[in-house]
């Protein structure tokens, strides 16, 4: 008597689908699950990520998962990823899947700051002055913090969810001296704090003042950023040949607004950037021996 057994027809596993994070997926949090369809014949599958799409040199590779989705908890963060999946068995591999595309959130990158920077603040009878950062990678919202010390462990005042890059804030209730910062936010969380920048308030003044300044300076313009007109304020302690000039960011002239000789005491220029386009500018003040230079912002 003959006995029959069925054995299982197994044949090298089908190709699979991708099911998920969808084709074009944007602004993906850790974790990421990934999921795609149940291949026939197959026993476990293999996941790819990487930078490019022929996957030269993928970033990450599991092998042997035994089910059809695979959860990511961290991965090095960038701004695009391709994936694929294959599926195996005892025989052989499938072909490799459609390669789909995923955009991770990545944390913001900290603000720099712009003005004022670690000079003096001058600031008008409103005293309203104005902070001014660059805009950082990925950032939603920023959120700016004064205080009286350099731990910043004594908030003076916070300003947060702020959607621009500028900001103004009246300071005549913060110390004469004090401290502020920048962080940057989106979904995926906040960057560290920027680098912090001291100011020491004070009032321009349009006259030239009597008293002699006992040393050379150049004061931070007001107002700063400015369009088209802002006052710069610089102080000589003795006769002095004086050169006073705006220079673009690489360093080349734009306009020269004092070339002569002047008498010991402090002065005001108004500066009209009518005719220039919106950007960060630098004046620089060469009297005698000293030479110091600022930025300044123009914003149209």
């Amino acid at each position: 008597m003959w006995v029959i057994q069925r054995v299982p027809v197994i044949d090298f596993p089908y190709e699979t689908s991708l099911v998920g994070p969808l084709h074009g997926s944007q602004d993906l949090l850790f974790p990421i699950t990934f999921r795609w369809e149940s291949a026939e014949f197959a026993e476990t599958y293999i996941l790819e990520i990487s930078n490019d799409s022929v996957f030269s040199q993928p970033i990450f590779s599991v092998t042997e998962i035994d089910t059809n989705r695979y959860i990511l908890s961290e991965i090095e963060l960038n701004a695009k990823y391709f994936w694929h999946v294959k599926a195996t068995n005892y025989i052989g591999e499938s072909d490799w899947s459609n390669t789909w595309i995923f955009c991770s959130l990545t944390s913001p990158d900290a603000p720099v700051l712009l003005i004022p920077e670690e000079n003096d603040l001058v600031y008008d009878s409103t005293s309203v002055a104005i902070f001014s950062w660059k805009s950082s990678d990925f950032a939603e919202s920023y959120n700016l913090e004064f205080s009286d010390n350099v731990d910043f462990n004594n908030i003076l005042l916070s300003v947060n969810d702020i959607t621009d890059t500028t900001m103004s804030i009246d300071i005549l209730n913060l110390p004469n001296s004090f401290f502020w910062r920048v962080n940057a936010s989106n979904l995926a969380g906040k960057s560290v704090w920027s680098d912090y920048f001291s100011v020491n308030k004070t009032t321009v003044s349009n006259e030239n003042i009597g008293e002699l300044p006992t040393a050379y300076s150049l004061k931070q313009n007001y107002p700063n950023p400015f369009n088209p007109t802002t006052k710069i304020e610089y102080k000589l302690p003795q006769p002095s040949q004086v050169k006073l000039e705006v220079l673009d960011i690489l360093g080349k002239n734009v306009t020269t607004l004092v070339n002569e000789q002047k008498s010991g005491g402090t002065y005001i220029i108004e500066f009209n950037a009518e005719y220039l386009p919106s950007g960060i500018y630098l004046y620089r003040l060469t009297a005698g021996d000293f030479t110091q230079t600022k930025k300044l912002l123009l914003l149209k």
